[in-house]
């Protein structure tokens, strides 16, 4: 005589062992399936663990250098405009110090203008290394027009 098996509790089990396996393999389908998207959500994610920047942002934060540069040049363009007549209005006294402190002024110009002329030729992979040096140049120019021009 064969015996029902049965749950605690006293239920019976359902008959065969097929049923219990058609479940497992379900839970086992759904949780693969489950696992391959979370994984696939991470990789998709985050993506930028490598300290890249996908194209967007890269081309994003190229657009906002250049107006950051071509801004800084147009001050320092003020700022010579200002130095040529404050030199055609002073004596000669003052011209000395004063067409030194122009050619600084012109110096971080030309600078400046080098900078965006490299910009054209960034590429993804040289975008840090030229933010970099364009984060200090922008840094140091302000400074240097406050101190030049005070």
């Amino acid at each position: 005589m064969e015996m029902e098996a049965v749950r605690e509790g006293g239920h019976p089990l359902p008959t065969g062992e097929r049923i219990d396996d058609q479940r497992r393999d379900v839970l086992m389908k759904k949780t693969m399936i489950a696992l391959v998207l979370g994984l696939a959500v991470l990789a998709l994610g985050c993506g930028n663990d490598d300290g890249h920047m996908d194209d967007t942002n890269w081309q994003a934060q190229r657009a906002e250098y250049k107006t950051r540069i071509e801004n800084s040049l147009d001050r320092l363009n003020g700022k010579i405009d200002e130095m040529k007549d404050e030199i055609e209005g002073s004596g000669e006294d003052g011209e000395q110090a004063a067409e030194e402190r122009l050619e600084e002024l012109k110096d971080a110009r030309n600078d400046l203008q080098d900078k965006l002329d490299e910009l054209q030729d960034t590429t993804h992979d040289t975008w840090d290394d030229w933010k970099d040096g364009a984060d200090n140049l922008l840094d140091n120019i302000g400074d240097e027009i406050d101190h030049i021009t005070h």
